[in-house]
């Protein structure tokens, strides 16, 4: 997978990874990302403590997931059709983010 590209997951939703992001920058990841677009966290972060993270986060009613892991990196998956455009305005401002820049 490359690096700072948006895709689609098998579901058909838009998604966007910072591939090179390391683990130990999910949570200011998603501090600045949460900060700079307005998104609240919800309930029910997970992780099994090695090589997943996920949260979702919304603003209204658009909700993005905010994910980590160790095959692709920092991930903005869409959770629904209405959120695309949101996941669209996210990957442009990481893509001239710090963790594009120094990954």
């Amino acid at each position: 997978m490359a690096w700072n590209q948006f895709w689609r997951i098998a579901s058909g939703r838009l998604a966007f990874s910072l591939g090179r992001a390391p683990a130990d920058s999910y949570q200011s990841m998603c501090q600045a990302v949460a900060a700079e677009f307005g998104l609240s966290p919800q309930p029910g972060l997970v992780s099994n403590g090695y090589d997943i993270v996920f949260q979702d986060y919304s603003i209204g009613e658009l909700v993005v997931g905010l994910e980590w892991d160790n095959w692709m990196g920092f991930t903005v998956v869409a959770q629904t059709t209405e959120s695309e455009p949101l996941v669209q305005e996210i990957g442009a401002w990481f893509r001239e983010s710090k963790w594009a820049t120094e990954a």
